[in-house]
């Protein structure tokens, strides 16, 4: 296949070698980012997380944007990612609690 990545179908995409997938959802998500595949640093969690889901979603629409599909995935995994690290901010409260050694704030 000879034609740029930002020009793929999903189907495109799903033909290639099942072990090479990774590969090119790492190589295009980086050129997404900077324009230049060395411009980005490789977010391989993001990436190991979204390869199925983009597998999964050009499975349902062969014909659809492989691009497209890219990106709408990064937000979807961006998006929880957020959500997740909100979950671990330990409020100011809960630090106190923590300091002072006692689970209610207050001393034993």
């Amino acid at each position: 296949m000879k034609k740029p990545v930002a020009q793929w179908t999903c189907a495109d995409f799903l033909a290639v070698d099942d072990q090479f997938k990774p590969k090119v959802v790492y190589w295009a998500t980086a050129y997404a980012k900077g324009g230049k595949p060395e411009a980005s640093v490789i977010d391989i969690e993001g990436t190991e997380k979204m390869t199925p889901m983009i597998i999964d979603e050009c499975t349902k629409a062969p014909q659809a944007s492989f691009w497209q599909k890219l990106k709408s995935e990064w937000k979807k995994v961006k998006a929880e990612t957020k959500a997740e690290m909100k979950k671990q901010v330990i409020s100011p409260a809960a630090w106190r609690r923590l300091d002072s050694g006692s689970p209610s704030g207050r001393p034993e």
